[in-house]
C-alpha cells in the first residue's frame, strides 16, 4: 500500500510538473522546430510558417532544426510533417479522403502533421489559431488579430477532419494569400478544370478533322485555348486519345489523384450532338460526356490495385449543358464538379432545384461529387457579399452528400475576407452558427468598430437578397455593377464607415493589435474610395447632355473623371496587391459616348477648339483616335461590310447556345419584312470573324442594330509573335464602334459581338486607317 501511494505521489508531481511547463516563458522558448532533412515543399512552407508566428506573437525567434541537427537536450521537440520521430512512434494521420490533420503530444514532443504537405500546413494553422491565438482575418501580418503572449501553453490533442474533405478557393496569385488560405483550413483540390483543349490538340487535327465540332461551316480548327468548341466525343478514337493522355498525366505527375477531363470553356458542341432535354432553361448533354468517361475509365485500368488511399479519379465538370445529373449510371472513378453560383440561394426555388441536382449526382454512381462555386473577387466593381446564401448553400450540399467545395474567389481581400473566412469554417463544420463565426471574424478585424462595419456588410448584403440579383454570376465584368448599391445603401456605408473611423481614432496610445484595426479600416476605405470613383465614371458615361455647349462639359467631365480613376486605380493597386488581386475595372467593357459626342460637338465650329484643346487631353480615352478618324475620311479603307445574310453567313462564325424558349424576331417594316443578319431573343452566343491585318494602323468596327432587351458587347482581339491584347465596348446605341490602333506586333485580328438574351443586328462593318 505504501509503495502505491509513493509511486501514486510520484506521477501526480510529475503531472503538475508538465502542466506547469511552458513551450515559451520568461521571454525564451524552451522548444525547437524540426522538420525532416528532406522535407516536403509544403512542409518546409508550414515549418517557416510556424517560425514566423512565433515569432510575431512573443517576439522570440524560435530555432528551426533538420532532424540530424541534434537539438539540445531538456527542450520540448514540435515536429512538422513526415518525419523520422513520427514514424518511430508511429504518429500519423488515420487514413481518410481529401485533407487530414493531427496534433499528438508524446514524450515532450508535439506532432504536426496531415495526411498531405497541404494538410500539416493546415495542422500548423490550427496550432496558431489554438495555441498562439492567432485569427487570420486576412493574409499578412497586418491582416492577423493577436496579442503578444508572455507564455505559450502544452497544447493538447487535436484532430482535424473536415465534413468536407476537399476545400479550395481560386485566384490566391501569391504565397501570402495561399499560407493564409492553408492556415484557415483551405487545402489542395483535385484537378478536374477545362481540359478537352490540351487532350485533343493540333495533332488530333493534322491526324483527322473529323476528332473536332463540325459547324454548318466545317469542322472547327483547335487554336489551344480553353474556348475551343468541344471535340467531337463520339470519333471512334476518341477514347484511345483521352485514355493516353490520361496515361502520361499519372506518369508525369505521380503524386495527383486526379486527371482533369472537363468540357472546354464553351457552348459550342459539334452539329450532331443533340439536346437530351432541358435543364435551367438550357440544352443537357450530360449523358454525351459522362458516356464518354464511362468508357474512358472502362476496366477499371486507374486503380488495378483497389488501394483506396492512392485512388486515382477523372475529374470533369458539370457545367453548363452537363449540370444536370445524368440519366446513365457514373462510373465510381468518374469525380464531377457542380458548377452554379450559389449567390442564388436567397431564392428557395433556386436551392431546392440545386440541392437535387447535387442529390442526383450523389445518387449516380461517383463515389465523390463536388460543389463548384463563384465568390468572386476583383471582376465585381462593387462589394459582392451574400453570407446567408453561402451559409445556406454550404449546409444543404452538404446534407446532399457532396464531398467537396471549390470556389473561384480572385479576392480583394478588403471585401472579401470575411466572406473566404466563414466559407472555411462552415466547410468545416457545416451545423455551426454563421452568426456566431461572423461576430467572431468582425470583432478581431476591427475591434471596437466591429458593430459598425459588420453594418456596412449588411447594408451590402441585402442589396444583393433584394431585386432579384439572384441569376448566373449576375453584373460579372459588367460596368454596371457600379451603380448597383442604391443611393440609400451608399449613404448607410458612409455613416457607418465615419463611425466606424471615430471609434477607432479615440485611440490615444494604439498597441500594435490597435494599428492592424486601423490599418483594415483604411484598407476598406480606400478600397470603397475606388468604388465611389469608379460609379462617378459610370455615370458621367451615361450622362444626357441636351445642347452642345453641355455635351463639350460632359465630355470634359468624363474625360477627367476617367484619369483620376485610373491614377487611383494604380495606387491602389500598388499599395494593396501584394495580397489581393489587381484592379482592373477601367478595362472592363464599357459605354462611350465619345463618338456620339464629338460629332455632335462639331457641328458648331466655334466650340472646336475648345473640342480640339479636349481631345488632346484625353489620355485614358480615345477621343483622339475619333478626331484623327473623322479628319482623314480620305483614306480610311473599308474591309468588310455586310448587310446581306448570305454574305454574313459564309464570312462570319456564329456559336449560340439555343434555350428552352428562344425565337428568332421577325419585325415588318413599310415596305414588307425586313431581313437582319441575326434576330434573336432568349439566346446567347459569339459571332466572330478572323483575318490578318497590319500592324500600327487605326481599326473601326462598327454594327447597326435595333435594340430588344439584350446585352451587346464587342471585343478585338489583336495576335502575333505569341502575344495578345483585347479591347472591348459595352454596347448602348443603335449604331456603336469600337476603335483601335493595332500593335506593332499583330499579325491577326479576331472580330466579335458576344450577345445575351437577344440580339437584332442589322450590318455590320470593319474599316481601317494606316498610320
Amino acid at each position: 500500500m505504501r509503495l502505491f501511494l509513493i509511486v501514486f505521489l510520484f506521477y501526480q508531481t510529475f503531472l503538475n510538473v508538465l502542466a506547469e511547463e511552458k513551450l515559451f516563458e520568461k521571454n525564451q522558448w524552451r522548444a525547437v522546430l524540426i522538420i525532416s532533412d528532406n522535407p516536403e515543399i509544403g512542409e518546409w512552407y508550414a515549418a517557416r510558417s510556424l517560425s514566423d508566428w512565433a515569432e510575431v506573437v512573443t517576439g522570440k525567434k524560435i530555432n528551426l532544426l533538420s532532424e540530424s541537427e541534434n537539438p539540445p537536450t531538456g527542450l520540448w521537440k514540435i515536429y512538422i510533417g513526415k518525419t523520422q520521430a513520427a514514424s518511430q512512434n508511429q504518429v500519423k494521420p488515420a487514413w481518410r479522403r481529401g485533407d487530414s490533420a493531427i496534433r499528438e503530444i508524446k514524450d515532450k514532443s508535439i506532432y504536426l502533421i496531415g495526411n498531405n504537405p497541404g494538410a500539416t500546413r493546415i495542422a500548423v494553422g490550427r496550432f496558431c489559431e489554438q495555441v498562439l491565438g492567432i485569427t487570420f482575418c486576412q493574409p499578412g501580418t497586418n491582416g492577423a488579430d493577436y496579442t503578444q503572449l508572455k507564455e505559450v501553453p502544452i497544447p493538447g490533442k487535436d484532430i482535424f477532419q473536415p465534413a468536407f474533405y476537399w476545400r479550395s478557393v481560386g485566384g490566391l496569385t501569391n504565397e501570402i494569400s495561399k499560407d493564409w488560405a492553408y492556415a484557415v483550413g483551405y487545402g489542395d483540390r483535385p484537378s478536374f478544370s477545362h481540359n478537352f483543349y490540351k487532350i485533343f490538340t493540333e495533332n488530333e487535327w493534322k491526324q483527322d478533322p473529323s476528332f473536332f465540332a463540325e459547324s454548318e461551316r466545317g469542322y472547327l480548327k483547335p487554336t489551344g485555348l480553353g474556348n475551343d468548341a468541344n471535340p467531337n466525343l463520339n470519333h471512334p478514337q476518341a477514347v484511345t486519345v483521352a485514355r493516353h493522355y490520361a496515361e502520361n498525366w499519372f506518369k508525369n505527375n505521380p503524386d495527383s489523384t486526379s486527371v482533369p477531363m472537363g468540357l472546354n470553356d464553351t457552348i459550342t458542341f459539334d452539329k450532331k450532338v443533340e439536346s437530351e432535354g432541358w435543364f435551367r432553361d438550357r440544352p443537357v448533354r450530360t449523358n454525351y460526356l459522362i458516356g464518354f468517361l464511362n468508357k474512358v475509365t472502362e476496366g477499371s485500368w486507374l486503380n488495378k490495385n483497389n488501394d483506396r488511399e492512392q485512388q486515382r479519379v477523372i475529374g470533369t465538370l458539370a457545367y453548363l449543358d452537363t449540370l444536370r445529373a445524368p440519366t446513365i449510371k457514373v462510373n465510381p472513378d468518374i469525380f464531377p464538379w457542380v458548377c452554379v453560383d450559389r449567390m442564388g440561394y436567397t431564392n428557395e426555388e433556386f436551392a431546392q432545384e440545386d440541392r437535387d441536382n447535387c442529390l442526383a449526382w450523389v445518387k449516380s454512381g461517383a463515389d465523390n461529387v463536388g460543389a463548384y462555386d463563384y465568390w468572386y473577387g476583383n471582376n465585381f466593381c462593387t462589394p459582392r457579399i451574400n453570407f446567408s446564401a453561402q451559409d445556406k448553400s454550404i449546409k444543404k450540399v452538404y446534407g446532399a452528400g457532396v464531398t467537396g467545395w471549390y470556389a473561384e474567389l480572385y479576392p480583394i481581400w478588403a471585401f472579401d475576407a470575411p466572406k473566404a473566412w466563414l466559407g472555411t469554417k462552415l466547410l468545416e463544420n457545416p451545423a455551426a452558427d454563421a452568426n456566431v463565426l461572423l461576430k467572431q471574424w468582425f470583432d478581431s478585424a476591427y475591434g471596437p468598430a466591429s458593430n459598425s462595419m459588420h453594418n456596412i456588410f449588411r447594408v451590402i448584403e441585402n442589396e444583393w437578397i433584394q431585386g432579384g440579383k439572384n441569376q448566373w454570376l449576375y453584373g460579372l465584368f459588367e460596368e454596371s455593377t457600379a451603380e448597383f448599391l442604391s443611393n440609400k445603401a451608399v449613404n448607410e456605408i458612409e455613416q457607418a464607415l465615419a463611425l466606424a473611423e471615430k471609434e477607432l481614432n479615440i485611440l490615444k496610445k494604439p498597441s500594435q493589435r490597435e494599428k492592424n484595426y486601423l490599418w483594415r479600416l483604411n484598407q476598406f476605405k480606400e478600397t470603397w474610395n475606388l468604388v465611389k470613383k469608379f460609379r462617378e465614371v459610370v455615370q458621367l458615361r451615361k450622362a444626357q447632355p441636351t445642347t452642345l455647349e453641355e455635351t463639350l462639359s460632359a465630355l470634359k467631365n468624363l474625360i477627367k473623371a476617367e484619369q483620376l480613376f485610373e491614377e487611383a486605380q494604380d495606387q491602389y493597386n500598388f499599395k494593396w496587391s501584394t495580397t489581393s488581386q489587381k484592379i482592373n475595372w477601367s478595362r472592363l467593357p464599357a459605354t462611350n459616348p465619345r463618338e456620339d459626342w464629338t460629332n455632335r460637338i462639331k457641328l458648331k465650329p466655334e466650340l472646336n477648339r475648345q473640342l480640339l484643346q479636349c481631345v488632346q487631353e484625353d489620355i485614358t480615352g480615345n477621343s483622339r483616335l475619333y478626331w484623327l478618324w473623322d479628319n482623314k475620311k480620305s483614306e480610311i479603307k473599308t474591309i468588310d461590310s455586310v448587310t446581306d445574310v448570305e454574305i454574313f453567313r459564309k464570312n462570319w462564325t456564329l456559336e449560340s447556345n439555343l434555350r428552352k424558349n428562344s425565337e428568332s424576331i421577325n419585325q415588318s417594316t413599310s415596305k414588307g419584312l425586313r431581313q437582319s443578319l441575326l434576330a434573336v431573343k432568349n439566346q446567347s452566343g459569339l459571332i466572330n470573324y478572323t483575318q490578318k491585318i497590319n500592324p500600327r494602323c487605326l481599326i473601326k468596327f462598327s454594327i447597326n442594330h435595333i435594340p430588344v432587351g439584350g446585352n451587346i458587347k464587342l471585343h478585338i482581339y489583336f495576335k502575333g509573335q505569341g502575344q495578345s491584347l483585347t479591347r472591348s465596348q459595352q454596347v448602348s446605341t443603335e449604331h456603336e464602334s469600337l476603335l483601335v490602333v493595332s500593335p506593332s506586333w499583330t499579325e491577326q485580328i479576331e472580330f466579335r459581338i458576344q450577345f445575351e438574351n437577344a440580339i437584332d443586328l442589322k450590318s455590320l462593318e470593319i474599316t481601317q486607317l494606316n498610320l
